[in-house]
């Protein structure tokens, strides 16, 4: 039986660590052609770390691509789990961000994974 936190590697990266690789991320989406929107779905440290100190390199990144950058804080996530959305011009949104996080079933309470969805 693995760790549902690391997956059986014994490490998890840490706050800051994850957020700039999840920043990479994030660019990388907004980068693609016909992107109107990126969502990342975080932990809440994460989350709160990416929209407390770096949010110039946001801002930039929105401006630079002409893209939204949306960051929802998820309080039933743990690190090192995210979820990274991309929406394309064509599409729009399916709801409002503060009804995006959800708690999990009680079955599936460590069941999140790290995802990119595009």
């Amino acid at each position: 039986m693995f760790c549902p936190r690391c997956d059986g590697t014994g490490t998890i990266r840490g706050v800051q660590s994850l957020a700039l690789s999840i920043l990479r991320l994030v660019e990388e989406e907004a980068a693609k052609d016909s992107t109107s929107l990126v969502q990342a779905i975080l932990p809440v440290p994460v989350a709160t770390f990416l929209l407390n100190e770096k949010r110039k390199i946001i801002a930039a990144i929105e401006k630079r691509q002409n893209t939204l950058l949306v960051i929802i804080p998820n309080p039933y996530m743990e690190t090192p789990n995210y979820e990274i959305k991309r929406l394309r011009k064509s599409e729009s949104l399916e709801t409002e961000s503060y009804k995006v996080p959800k708690q999990p079933e009680l079955g599936n309470c460590n069941k999140q994974s790290k995802k990119q969805t595009l």
